[in-house]
């Protein structure tokens, strides 16, 4: 029995409001006031009944918003309550917080600035008060079950439509005589996953709500707090220090990914009842099954924001309908190393094989023992009963045993969004590098139709899912549609020899070039007429590589340089993107005072930086003297970057494989930049005029100037964008510098982004004598910041259009 249902069996010691109900409030019409009694200072809980005549699934109608305040106290009002179950008659569990002994009164005003425009009737069928000394649960996990403000980051109302909160609970766990209690949210959604970001969610947990701990405390056998700590942006764990009521911490949602912050309040303020608790053995979604309304709720939220793919495809990896998926709970172990396991269903009379994850590769599908949730994307309009084979599937050459013990939930979604649970006869099975399947069986094929929907047909699926194909399809490596594509040089199929550029076939890696390599540089002391590859020995006496007398581009002579060397450059426009190819090396102008860096000029095209440094592990390298122009900065879709802003390794992947600077990308590396004339880039991202990822660059004597970040994708960062190290800029000029827009405005830094910091090393920037002015983004348009900190020596920050 849960906690919900020994709730509500306690009638005898329920306060019951009885009365004038249902209650029907208009827009900003406020309840009578409805006593109740206190028997003594202690906490309680409000169930409230209640409908609107709203849907989450429709834009500007989603829900309407309850005020809560008790003893007529409206200036400090206990708190909102969100009516997202539209028409239902739905069960909202509050929890009203300390009250003292006595009598007092609660009332409940319909705001209708607070709820959606298209709100306009409430209904309240009955409210409940409970005292917490009254319910099956620990009471420590009532006295410090957390407060929550509403987030604000897309707008102030959001709570009214997107990412609201849904179910609270906690876990209890003892380590030694110490109690800690956890405390977890269910938000309908997550508006930092989209598109792919949305097919992983359904991949990975078979849902697209979002599911994360909130706030941890640590007591004593006495009841006193040991250690507490709330789940901070970018998933870090953070000690609490904010603010309490009572013994109540307050927090605020602050990420597109629903993480936390222990400061900051916003228009709504949630307090909800901690009654519910994760039942043992199961996934963290098991309380999306015991209260099942919440998969309505996280559908039509999908359908509010139009996350569905036009057209439903079981194929594709964009999401469909929630009702077009079979959801399945499964537990094993593995033994040996982890290896994939695929899960798929076929269906009767139908070759097709519908798996859950796509074919996607970017979907880690290895099993790592446990129990996991998964869904299969099925065709819209199935029948459950042509549902025909659940098969496993392993693949690796390695010595391995999956043992799975358990499938304890296997469902669809009705109509109404309501689990209807598959009945199958199970039997624990193992899998193995020599047994790599196993199927079971859903439904009976008991009219012997074939794979043509023929009753009593011939027909058969081939090897390759064709039906009567008779596997011609096949390659000669057992591939379907494979093309030989697996065969070597030598005609061997999966083997390991490979044409190496001197034109030998076979699988010695070690000696590939031997043939035909040397020093291929015609300025070498030992150039050799003969070598078609260099072997990178070539020997230089005086180590200074001048372009263009002696190598036509820079590019050119950076190949042949090593680490310590000075590639020269004198004037004229290069027009060409370079790479200091991981080498610790200088790249400086001949410039003087009667040759200004006007007269160097490095022109990229517009498909990538027109200057990398990256991957560079000494000090050393440098940049100096040039006027560094027209590159681009390569990135991602807006979505697709809050999307995988929710996966730490995911997020850090992307900012520092990905994303790019337009005039100079800098990543890992320290160079040093100095006198330049930095302008007319553009990025799609991040750092129109310069890109630093986890780098302790010094900048000296720089002008960054009119470079751009495009609307549609932008972020931040028009002069420079800083994610993670501790970078030193000296006297520099950051002029005219824009930041363009994307979905929700989030945009800044038009000067300066501080972005992300990574791991336990917080971004530093340390500035010194700059100038910034005329610089544009929606926030911060001189200097944004969102996380690090900031050291200023003497800073004129002059006419930048936006916020600061």
């Amino acid at each position: 029995m849960n906690h919900i249902t020994k709730i509500l069996l306690l009638h005898l010691i329920v306060t019951f409001i009885q009365g004038a109900f249902p209650i029907e409030l208009s827009p900003d019409e406020t309840t009578d006031a409805i006593n109740f009694y206190s028997a003594n200072d202690t906490e309680h809980i409000l169930i409230l009944k209640a409908s609107t005549n709203t849907s989450w699934s429709q834009q500007n109608s989603e829900s309407a918003t309850l005020i809560v305040s008790i003893d007529n106290d409206w200036n400090n009002y206990n708190q909102d309550i969100i009516l997202y179950a539209g028409l239902s008659q739905h069960d909202y569990f509050i929890h009203l917080g300390p009250i003292i002994e006595g009598y007092h009164t609660i009332q409940l005003k319909f705001d209708s600035i607070k709820s959606s425009t298209g709100a306009s009737i409430v209904q309240i069928e009955s409210i409940e008060i409970i005292d917490m000394e009254s319910i099956d649960i620990d009471e420590d996990v009532i006295r410090h079950s957390p407060i929550l403000y509403g987030r604000d980051l897309l707008a102030w109302n959001e709570s009214t439509h997107t990412d609201i909160p849904l179910i609270m609970w906690h876990d209890i766990n003892f380590e030694g005589t110490n109690k800690r209690i956890t405390y977890s949210l269910i938000f309908s959604n997550e508006d930092s996953r989209v598109g792919i970001g949305l097919a992983e969610l359904m991949f990975s947990y078979g849902r697209t709500t979002d599911i994360e701990w909130m706030y941890e405390v640590l007591l004593n056998p006495s009841g006193e707090i040991l250690n507490e700590i709330f789940q901070g942006a970018s998933h870090i764990t953070t000690e609490f220090q904010g603010n309490k009521i009572d013994r109540h911490p307050i927090l605020k949602n602050a990420t597109l990914n629903c993480n936390f912050s222990d400061t900051g309040t916003s228009n709504y303020k949630f307090f909800l009842a901690p009654i519910f608790t994760q039942t043992e053995g199961n996934t963290r979604e098991i309380l999306m099954d015991e209260n099942p309304w919440t998969y309505r709720i996280m559908a039509e939220e999908l359908i509010n924001e139009e996350r569905y793919e036009p057209i439903a495809n079981p194929e594709s990896v964009e999401i469909s309908d929630v009702r077009n998926y079979l959801y399945i709970q499964y537990t094993g172990n593995i033994y040996g190393e982890n290896v994939p396991m695929d899960i798929s269903i076929n269906f009767i009379g139908n070759c097709n094989s519908y798996i859950h994850h796509h074919n996607f590769v970017e979907f880690n599908s290895n099993y790592y023992g446990g129990t996991n949730r998964t869904s299969i994307e099925i065709p819209e309009n199935f029948d459950p009963t042509k549902m025909y084979k659940l098969r496993f599937s392993t693949t690796g050459n390695t010595n391995y045993t999956i043992n799975i013990n358990d499938i304890s939930r296997l469902f669809y979604l009705d109509d109404n969004y309501i689990p209807v649970e598959m009945n199958f006869d199970f039997t624990s099975f193992n899998l193995s590098n020599n047994n790599p399947e196993h199927w079971i069986i859903l439904n009976e094929n008991t009219e012997n139709v074939d794979c043509f929907n023929i009753i009593n047909g011939a027909s058969e699926c081939d090897d390759c899912g064709i039906c009567n194909g008779q596997n011609i399809n096949l390659d000669d490596c057992g591939i379907c549609f494979g093309n030989n594509e697996d065969m070597d040089c030598n005609g061997i199929c999966f083997g390991n020899a490979i044409m190496d550029e001197c034109g030998i076939c076979d699988s010695n890696s070690d000696n590939d070039n031997d043939t035909c390599s040397g020093c291929t540089d015609s300025n070498a002391e030992n150039f050799d007429e003969f070598a078609i590859f260099d072997d990178g020995n070539c020997i230089y006496s005086d180590h200074i590589f001048l372009v263009p007398n002696e190598y036509i581009t820079i590019q050119n002579a950076i190949y042949y340089a090593n680490a310590g060397d000075t590639v020269e450059v004198g004037p004229g426009t290069y027009n060409e993107n370079i790479d200091f190819l991981g080498k610790n090396i200088i790249l400086r102008s001949q410039y003087n005072d009667e040759l200004p860096i006007n007269n160097f000029i490095i022109s990229g095209n517009d498909s990538t930086s027109t200057v990398t440094i990256n991957n560079i592990e000494d000090d050393g390298a440098a940049l100096i003297g040039f006027t560094i122009q027209d590159g681009y900065g390569k990135g991602v879709s807006f979505e697709d970057f809050i999307s995988m802003a929710a996966d730490e390794n995911a997020f850090d992947s992307l900012i520092t494989q990905v994303i790019r600077g337009g005039g100079i990308s800098i990543g890992n590396a320290n160079p040093y930049l100095k006198d330049l004339d930095i302008k007319n880039n553009t990025a799609r991202n991040v750092g129109g005029g310069i890109g630093l990822v986890n780098s302790n660059a010094i900048i000296e004597s720089c002008k960054i100037s009119n470079n751009h970040i495009l609307d549609g994708d932008a972020l931040g960062g028009g002069g420079i964008a800083i994610n993670g190290g501790n970078p030193t800029i000296t006297d520099v000029i950051i002029s005219n510098n824009t930041v363009g827009d994307n979905m929700y405005s989030l945009n800044g830094g038009g000067g300066i982004l501080c972005g992300f910091s990574f791991g336990n090393n917080a971004l530093q920037l340390d500035l010194n004598n700059a100038h910034i002015s005329g610089n544009i983004a929606n926030i911060g348009a001189g200097i944004g910041a969102l996380s690090g900190i900031i050291n200023i020596d003497h800073l004129e920050l002059v006419e930048n259009i936006g916020d600061f």
